[in-house]
């Protein structure tokens, strides 16, 4: 790849081109190649041929004057920068020329090594900007051609907005196509309830001066009288001095999304305030079967033995024999209903877990469970930071495993069940396996046991997986966010 620059002088002074080619090499400017010619038609040549980056244009040439050099010459420096060099005389000539696209004019008689150097380099970076947007331009009416956004132009300098195309009227019924509109109408068409804050983050966006884009969602009046959802996002374009000049941009009908979007809200919430009902329904379930299982163990087991204690007593208060051994009888069935009330207790209280420790309770749920039973427990926990969770999570987690447990010894007839408790960054995950006779999960069941553990499980946005089939014994297994908090019914 060559380094340094490439300048093109059409200039017919020889003292005037010795000038020139001394002042662009003493500047300190990198140069490539150094070209010249007198001839309007030569330079035009040169240009065709050669890899020029900036030309150095004198106006008055043997073969062509004043505006009619540039004129000439346009079809080859589209791309390329041209500074006009004129006398004090000329300067009304190059004006016209510099709106004809030339970058920049200068005065031979008041050119300087520093001052030529700058306007070379200010050419450069003006003629690469200017590409830059004209390429942006092409890009953005190809956009125009594809899209089905109405594109807008704002000019910030004169306040108004230029609608490109016709998609604006074919959104919002608005007769403005290819044209300027003020930048008025289009606040006077938002919505009251919109106004103060779109204006306001828009002004703010181009105020302060670092942003470069913006983009809002906001109603917007149609001309049938409706109101319309747009989403609406800007490019904001800043001058050299980096003041905001210009915004482009693209306004989005997003009514038919919007109105989908409520009709799934409005179900989302429908469907919550059912999953609410049927928890509730469960949790009501379970506390009536909690009270009626109680009220059995008091009136059938607890209520017999006092009943006996309080026969002996009374036969030992009459004097009968064998008094003393009425009365060892009596202890012994206090000690059986104290025992009776102490288990009862356990199954209804909830463990104190903040002082025992989930972990901990946990083993001594299974050590109870193997104390009365054949069924062999194997205990698996690991990951688990009790201190990370809430002192309802532990309850929870604690009350599934329970309620599996129970479920299990009622009904599975399994000998041997598998519980693993671990936890893995925000999830936790308990995993309960039993070899026992199964179930077919599609159908009805009497119980509330799993319904509770599901509910439960809902409750911190968890799920719950259930594998089983009759004489293939049962997984269980559930899956909670241990950052969630419990759903509100």
């Amino acid at each position: 790849m060559n380094n340094g620059l490439s300048i093109l002088t059409v200039e017919d002074n020889p003292s005037d081109l010795f000038l020139l080619e001394h002042m662009i090499r003493s500047s300190g400017l990198s140069l490539r190649h150094f070209y010249s010619t007198d001839r309007i038609r030569e330079a035009y040549a040169l240009l065709a041929a050669k890899e020029i980056d900036l030309v150095l244009l004198d106006l008055t040439l043997p073969d062509s004057f004043g505006i009619h050099s540039f004129i000439y010459l346009k079809p080859v420096v589209q791309k390329i920068p041209v500074i006009i060099l004129t006398g004090l005389s000329d300067t009304n000539v190059a004006l016209e020329a510099i709106k004809e696209g030339a970058q920049d004019y200068l005065v031979k008689g008041e050119l300087t090594e520093s001052l030529l150097a700058k306007a070379i380099q200010y050419s450069l970076e003006r003629k690469r900007t200017l590409e830059h947007l004209r390429l942006s331009n092409e890009r953005f009416n190809t956009v125009v051609k594809a899209t089905n956004d109405a594109i807008w132009d704002w000019d910030l300098v004169t306040n108004t907005v230029f609608m490109v195309g016709d998609t604006y009227k074919q959104l919002f019924g608005y007769d403005w196509v290819d044209s300027d509109i003020p930048q008025d109408h289009w606040e006077s068409i938002l919505h009251p309830d919109d106004r103060a804050r779109v204006l306001e983050k828009q002004a703010a966006a181009i105020r302060e001066g670092v942003a470069i884009k913006w983009e809002d969602e906001y109603r917007l009046r149609k001309r049938s009288g409706e109101y319309a959802h747009v989403h609406d996002r800007g490019y904001i374009m800043y001058s050299a001095e980096h003041r905001p000049v210009r915004m482009i941009g693209a306004i989005q009908d997003i009514t038919l999304r919007k109105r989908a979007e409520e009709i799934v809200l409005k179900e989302l919430a429908i469907q919550q305030r059912l999953k609410q009902q049927q928890i509730t329904e469960v949790v009501l379930g379970a506390q009536e079967r909690e009270r009626f299982e109680l009220g059995q163990e008091l009136h059938d087991n607890i209520n017999q033995i006092l009943a006996t204690c309080r026969l002996y007593l009374d036969v030992a208060i009459e004097e009968r024999e064998p008094r003393l051994e009425l009365l060892v009888k009596s202890r012994n069935n206090i000690s059986m209903a104290i025992e009776e009330i102490r288990r009862l207790s356990k199954e209804l209280i909830t463990p104190s877990l903040n002082d025992l420790g989930l972990v901990q309770s946990i083993q001594e749920l299974v050590r109870n469970i193997q104390m009365v039973g054949k069924m062999k427990i194997r205990l698996a926990i690991s990951g688990l930071d009790e201190n990370a969770l809430l002192p309802e999570q532990k309850i929870n987690v604690y009350r599934i495993i329970q309620e599996q447990l129970n479920n299990i010894l009622k009904h599975a007839q399994a000998h041997s069940v598998m519980i693993e408790l671990t936890k893995e960054e925000e999830q936790i995950r308990l995993l309960v396996v039993d070899d026992g006779r199964g179930f077919d999960p599609r159908m009805r069941r009497d119980g509330v046991g799993i319904s509770n553990i599901i509910s439960r499980a809902e409750l911190y946005n968890g799920k719950v997986d259930i594998d089983s089939a009759p004489g293939k014994g049962c997984r269980l297994e559930v899956i909670l966010n241990s950052k969630a908090l419990p759903t509100q019914a």
